[in-house]
């Protein structure tokens, strides 16, 4: 009786083992493993961040229109992010989405920067990779894709700092491309 116990227990065991590793290791790999945490770039605090959105209704929510351009370019799930620049009115709305292909986040970018009128390439990348538009007098607007991963990044309230606003978009870009290849 008592070895039966024993084995029981030891199965047991393992099994809620393997179970808690495989759930760790699943969460380590999903999309909220890109969100900004405070104090992780420099000089920006986090004022509010969405649910993860699976799906059109759900992305509807987190976006002010256009939802229907992420889902027709093969969005799996993405959720918005908004930070504030410590000091400045300035802040940044961040989209961070799964294409669940690196040929659809970067037909996404590539669609996103055709409307671009004033392109400025992100320092250390390609322009295939990730780009800004400078044409706003409100901030800089920031797209990037790394693997299944697309970015985007839209400043506000930097007038007075626009030309900051790039180099803060490019600081932003080179936290996600290191995000990417931790979880991956």
């Amino acid at each position: 009786m008592k070895k039966t116990l024993f084995v029981t227990g030891v199965i047991l065991c393992s099994i809620l083992s393997c179970e808690l590793v495989t759930t760790s290791d699943n969460n380590s790999r999903t999309i909220t493993a890109l969100k900004i945490k405070d104090g992780e770039v420099s000089g920006w605090e986090e004022i509010a961040c969405s649910n993860v959105a699976r799906g059109l209704t759900e992305l509807t929510a987190i976006i002010n229109g256009g939802a229907d351009e992420y889902i027709n370019q093969g969005m799996v799930e993405g959720f918005l992010q908004k930070l504030g620049k410590i000091g400045t009115d300035g802040n940044v709305d961040m989209y961070i989405m799964d294409f669940g292909t690196s040929e659809k986040a970067e037909k996404m970018f590539s669609e996103k920067i055709k409307k671009y009128t004033e392109k400025v390439e992100v320092t250390g990348y390609s322009p295939s990779i990730a780009q800004i538009d400078m044409s706003s007098p409100e901030g800089a607007v920031a797209v990037a894709h790394f693997q299944q991963y697309y970015f985007e990044l839209t400043f506000m309230d930097f007038g007075a700092y626009l030309q900051d606003s790039k180099s803060m978009a490019e600081s932003l870009i080179e936290t996600f491309n290191t995000k990417v290849t931790q979880i991956q």
